[in-house]
C-alpha cells in the first residue's frame, strides 16, 4: 500500500513538473549587430507543432514583448494552443531577414526539441508598419511556407511581389472606420486592385474601429478555416485554393451567399472561405449578426426572425399585437421553399422546419396590414 502511494506521488510530481516545463517554453534568439531579434513561446500541447503565428509591428517596436506585457496575449495564445501553433515575435529593421530567421528556428528547434520549426508553416498578422513585413515576406520570403496573411491598419509591399503569389496566398485586410486620414482609400484601392484578378482576399472595414489590431474573436474563425484548408498532414507542402468555391460577401451590405449564387460584381466581393468566418465577418462589420433577431417595425407591428440551431428551425416572433402573417421562404435565386399562412400572438413564436436544407443564406418575407418586409436568415 505504502509503495503504490510512493509511486501514486511520483507520478503526479512528475505531471506537475512536465507541465510547467510546457507551460514556460519560451525562447530568445538575437543578433545584436542587425539589430534583430526573436521571441518564440511554444504551445501548451503535444508535439507536433504544425504552424508559427507571426506577429509583425513597425521597426522600432518589438512584437515579442506582447508576450509580457500585452492583455490581449492571453487570447492570441489561446488561439495559438487550439491550432497546436507557436507564437513568434520579432524585432527587425528590414525584409531581408530570412537567413537570421532560418538561424533563430534552427536554434529554436535545437532548444526547444522541436525539429518541424525549421520548415512549419506561417501565418502573418501585421499591425501598420508591420502589414509591410507581412506582405512582403510572404511574396518574396516565405512564399511556399505562407499560409495566410492579415493586415490590420496598413497597406503593405508588392514592389517585388509576383502575380501567381498575389493570387494564391489568402489574405484579410482590415482596416478602421475611424483611421487614420488616407488609410481607408489606400486600403480599398489595394484591395480592388488585386481582387479582380481573383486574389482570395477579404475586406473588412470595421466601424467605430480606429488605428489598432481587429478583435482577436474575429480572427478565430478565420485562422481555424485557413489551417484546414492549406496544411496537408503529412507533407510540408501546403494545398493550393481556387477561389471559385466557398463564400462570397458583398462589402457594401455586408451579406454573404455560396460562390455560385452570387449576382453581384465578383470584382469588389470579399472572398469568405468558410460559413462560420462568414457569419462572423457579417457580425463583425454590420453590428447587426445574423446570429440574433434581425427586426422590424410598421403599422404598430414588430417581428423578428431567426434559425434555432439546436431545433433546426427558423423561429418568427411577434413581439407586439397578435396577427395572421403571410410567410414565403426563399433561397437567394427566389425559389419558394416555404408559404403559410401563420396565427401569431403577442410575444410568441411561430416556427419552421424545412427537410433537409442545406446551410446557406435565406430571405423570410413577411406580410399582414399593409406590413410587407424580407429578413435574411443564415442556417449553418
Amino acid at each position: 500500500m505504502r509503495k503504490n502511494i510512493w509511486l501514486f506521488l511520483a507520478l503526479l510530481f512528475l505531471f506537475i513538473f512536465n507541465h510547467l516545463i510546457v507551460k514556460s517554453q519560451i525562447y530568445y534568439w538575437e543578433n545584436e549587430s542587425k539589430g534583430i531579434s526573436f521571441t518564440i513561446d511554444l504551445p501548451e500541447s503535444s508535439p507536433p507543432i504544425i504552424g508559427i503565428f507571426f506577429m509583425l509591428f513597425s521597426g522600432e517596436y518589438d512584437s515579442g514583448e506582447v508576450i509580457e506585457n500585452w492583455d490581449e496575449y492571453d487570447e492570441i495564445k489561446d488561439i495559438c494552443n487550439m491550432n497546436r501553433l507557436a507564437f513568434l515575435g520579432a524585432r527587425i529593421n528590414n525584409c531581408e531577414i530570412k537567413e537570421e530567421f532560418d538561424d533563430a528556428m534552427d536554434y529554436f528547434a535545437t532548444v526547444s526539441q522541436h525539429s518541424e520549426l525549421r520548415h512549419v508553416p506561417l501565418i502573418l498578422d501585421g499591425l501598420s508598419g508591420g502589414v509591410n513585413y507581412a506582405t512582403c515576406f510572404a511574396y518574396t520570403q516565405f512564399q511556399n511556407r505562407t499560409i495566410a496573411y492579415i493586415a490590420h491598419c496598413g497597406w503593405g509591399n508588392f514592389n517585388d511581389a509576383e502575380p501567381d503569389d498575389i493570387l494564391k496566398i489568402p489574405a484579410l485586410w482590415i482596416t478602421g472606420g475611424l483611421n487614420a486620414d488616407g488609410m481607408l482609400p489606400v486600403v480599398r484601392e489595394i484591395f480592388y486592385r488585386y481582387r479582380p484578378d481573383g486574389a482570395l482576399w477579404t475586406l473588412a472595414i470595421v466601424p467605430g474601429m480606429g488605428h489598432r489590431r481587429s478583435d482577436n474573436e474575429f480572427l478565430r474563425p478565420y485562422i481555424d478555416t485557413l489551417i484546414k484548408m492549406r496544411i496537408d498532414p503529412g507533407s510540408e507542402t501546403l494545398r493550393e485554393i481556387t477561389g471559385d468555391k466557398y463564400w462570397l460577401g458583398n462589402n457594401d451590405m455586408y451579406y454573404f451567399v455560396p460562390y455560385n449564387d452570387y449576382n453581384d460584381n465578383i470584382d469588389s466581393s470579399s472572398w469568405l472561405p468558410s460559413l462560420d468566418f462568414a457569419l462572423t465577418w457579417q457580425a463583425y462589420l454590420s453590428n447587426n449578426p445574423l446570429l440574433e433577431p434581425f427586426y422590424a417595425s410598421g403599422n404598430n407591428l414588430r417581428y423578428s426572425v431567426s434559425y434555432n440551431e439546436s431545433k433546426k428551425t427558423i423561429v418568427i416572433r411577434n413581439h407586439y399585437l397578435a396577427s395572421e402573417i403571410k410567410v414565403t421562404l426563399t433561397n437567394v435565386n427566389g425559389r419558394i421553399l416555404f408559404y403559410s399562412a401563420l396565427n401569431i400572438h403577442e410575444n410568441e413564436n411561430s416556427e419552421i422546419r424545412i427537410k433537409d436544407i442545406s446551410s446557406g443564406l435565406y430571405y423570410v418575407n413577411i406580410i399582414t396590414n399593409g406590413f410587407n418586409k424580407t429578413f435574411p436568415v443564415a442556417i449553418y
